[in-house]
């Protein structure tokens, strides 16, 4: 089966200035020319779109949308129809027609294998959907191209089951959702073996709400290796645009030439999102902020280290329910565990959040002596009393000794000079670990270092934590340094700019 082509869109209102932007094409599959966007497409002649199609390095996709189905071009039908008639003689690798073009019928039967077929609704759950999967099945286009609207990312569950369908009947599909709650449906068409998506790029623009950049399909997410029946995993939470969990584990698979891939699926509510990813057949997710206490209560089975943090991070589909995990609480105290000898250490924990349960639960498994100190002592107190450790002021820095501190709060994420607690009250002898990785070294951990102290980046937890996932899903060893140099690559790509915790 083919794989899925990467489309952007490229739009202009003169022809001129539409054959620059198609020159300047990256690394595209091809791209879908937005005649509808021009003055007068109707006085193009095959001479014309010739044009076009010489200068572009990609094969191109000839649309004219009508106003009738949201497009720019308002004229007679019959104009059109020669349009699309010009634009195949051109060159051109696919046209796309509306189903409902009283000609369109006609075309389909003289260049079937060059046209997509297509049908757009306005809104959610369209109840026609069977009937016009029936009609494109009739007419067996090349590519079938079915578009609703969702307001919840599980709405787009019938579009996926009708590209299996139409795959099933030999026929190439492009069926997905626009819109915000969309997004995670173009993700999952796309890695199930629809024929075509579409992205926007530098030199194109988003024809439809909810398009994903050709960046992060390209270098991210690696689309060009994704083929249908790959095993599909993913990662849900709010927000997740700059996750690096897509780039890390993508690279983990492409490196041992596993048959599977990785996606970021947007969307809220969590049960929506998790729907979504039932009824796609998605094998395993990364739960992030603010899903993970969601999580808990979504899972047929939770692991007992899980039920004690009181947060999921790790989902794995298995018996026809989802297993629940937490690999964040491993990960503090493997990586604190390379440092330090756990059993005797005195370990602070500043915050009393979802990532301090974690440190909490992990470090005192390991045999560790752990108070946490917040802010609002009611706040620490209350978690100490519930995992039946000590409790205090962040002053308490001052006043006791601590082998271990552990900030698992968000502070240093904004990047400013702020620190979660001043750093005079180091003696200069503590493992200073900061689950912030981005950036990499924050001003807590700088200040820590200029004091002696032994700092661990909150990246060592990412990395030690993705790890674990990688292992709960294939059961495989994991190419470590493989997913290091894609985080540390990335990170020094970015500079660090973007705001993400552990937590």
């Amino acid at each position: 089966m083919s794989r899925c082509l990467v489309c952007v869109s490229v739009a202009a209102p003169s022809l001129e200035t539409l054959q620059g932007c198609l020159v300047g094409l990256g690394e595209v599959d091809m791209a879908e020319v937005r005649l509808d966007a021009l003055a007068d497409p109707t006085g193009l002649g095959v001479a014309d779109l010739a044009a076009l199609v010489s200068c572009s390095p990609v094969p191109l996709l000839m649309t004219c949308r009508p106003d009738w189905e949201g497009g720019g071009f308002s004229g007679p039908e019959p104009e059109r129809r020669e349009l699309m008639v010009r634009a195949l003689a051109a060159g051109a690798r696919f046209i796309d027609l509306e189903i409902d073009a009283t000609w369109a019928a006609d075309l389909v039967g003289r260049w079937r294998h060059r046209v997509v077929l297509s049908h757009h609704w306005d809104c959610v759950l369209p109840p026609e959907l069977d009937v016009v999967v029936d009609a494109l099945i009739r007419l067996r286009p090349a590519v079938a191209k079915l578009v609703a609207r969702a307001e919840l990312p599980h709405q787009a569950a019938p579009l996926l089951a009708a590209a299996n369908r139409l795959r099933d009947a030999g026929i190439g599909a492009a069926c997905f959702c626009m819109g915000e709650a969309g997004r995670s449906s173009r993700m999952l068409a796309a890695a199930r073996g629809d024929r075509i998506t579409y992205a926007t790029g530098a030199t194109g623009y988003a024809t439809a709400p909810g398009q994903w950049p050709l960046g992060v399909l390209r270098r991210d997410l690696l689309a060009s290796r994704w083929k249908p029946g790959d095993a599909i995993y993913g990662v849900a939470g709010d927000p997740i645009d700059q996750s690096l969990s897509p780039l890390v584990f993508n690279s983990a698979f492409a490196a041992r030439n596993t048959d599977a891939l990785y996606l970021p699926l947007p969307g809220g509510p969590f049960e929506s999102v998790l729907e979504l990813a039932r009824q796609a057949g998605v094998r395993g997710l990364s739960v992030t902020m603010p899903y993970k206490q969601d999580a808990l209560h979504a899972c047929r089975g939770v692991s007992r280290l899980a039920r004690r943090i009181g947060a999921v991070n790790t989902l794995v589909w298995s018996q026809g329910g989802w297993q629940g995990h937490n690999t964040d609480g491993p990960a503090v105290a493997q990586v604190l565990a390379e440092h330090v000898q756990l059993e005797a250490a005195r370990c602070a924990i500043l915050g009393a959040g979802g990532a301090a349960r974690a440190a909490v639960v992990a470090l005192a498994d390991r045999g560790a002596s752990v108070t946490v100190l917040n802010r609002t002592v009611a706040r620490a107190q209350a978690l100490a009393d519930e995992l039946g450790c000590g409790a205090g002021p962040l002053e308490a820095l001052g006043a006791e000794r601590f082998d271990v501190l552990v900030n698992a709060t968000p502070v240093g994420m904004d990047r400013t000079v702020r620190t979660p607690v001043s750093t005079v009250w180091l003696r200069g002898d503590e493992i200073v670990l900061d689950m912030v990785y981005r950036p990499p070294q924050t001003e807590f951990l700088r200040q820590a270092r200029e004091r002696g102290c032994r700092t661990v980046s909150g990246l060592e937890m990412f990395l030690r934590q993705a790890a674990l996932q990688y292992e709960l899903w294939t059961g495989l060893h994991v190419p470590a340094e493989v997913m290091r140099t894609a985080a540390e690559s990335r990170l020094a790509e970015s500079g660090s700019t973007v705001q993400e915790s552990c937590e």
